[in-house]
């Protein structure tokens, strides 16, 4: 919702600024001198290339076209900067979803705790994902990438790191989580 937003902003002050370039208008009169010669050749220079005249008399030392390149690389940014979050994770899935799977895992869990080769071992033993022979290791994955509970609680900075979390319900099943690094 916030990059739709952003977007017709960064449309409108596009639309503004190029309407309130200005545009010199070609030069009618003879000109009998080099100079005036030189003048003419520079208003004619096709838009993009011209320097960027704003209103109040500011001229920019930089082109129109460049000035685009600078806002949508601004707004890519803006829009981007939260997205290169990334957890490092491992999960035990199990695709039961009755209160016995959930009330299993949650035994489990409790057993484990922060003992991370106990971890790695369960999953190898009873995970129903095929990261299950590298003990439930996903691997290193950034916000959006995974289901949306799952991800949500990876980059909940309230999980704690190095402990088992869960059991979380997903549309696989339940999970057992053990993030081992994550940057928020």
């Amino acid at each position: 919702m916030r990059s739709n937003r952003v977007y017709v902003l960064v449309c409108q002050v596009l639309l503004v600024l190029l309407s309130s370039l200005s545009f010199a208008d070609e030069y009618d009169g003879e000109f009998t001198t080099e100079e005036a010669g030189q003048r003419k050749m520079t208003k004619q220079k096709v838009w993009f290339m011209r320097d960027a005249e704003l209103p109040g008399g500011i001229t920019l030392p930089l082109s129109p076209l460049t000035l685009l390149f600078l806002l949508f690389g601004m707004t890519h940014l803006y829009l981007n900067w939260g997205t290169y979050a990334w957890c490092e994770a491992s999960h035990i899935l199990l695709k039961d979803h009755s209160k016995e799977g959930k009330q299993a895992m949650k035994e489990i869990c409790q057993q484990i705790g922060s003992d991370y080769k106990r971890f790695q071992e369960n999953a190898r033993q009873m995970s129903d994902c095929p990261s299950r022979k590298d003990g439930g290791d996903l691997g290193r994955f950034y916000r959006g990438d995974m289901a949306k509970n799952f991800d949500r609680a990876c980059f909940d900075p309230n999980v704690p790191t190095g402990k088992c979390v869960g059991p979380l319900e997903t549309s696989f099943g339940f999970h057992l989580i053990f993030i081992q690094k994550r940057s928020i």
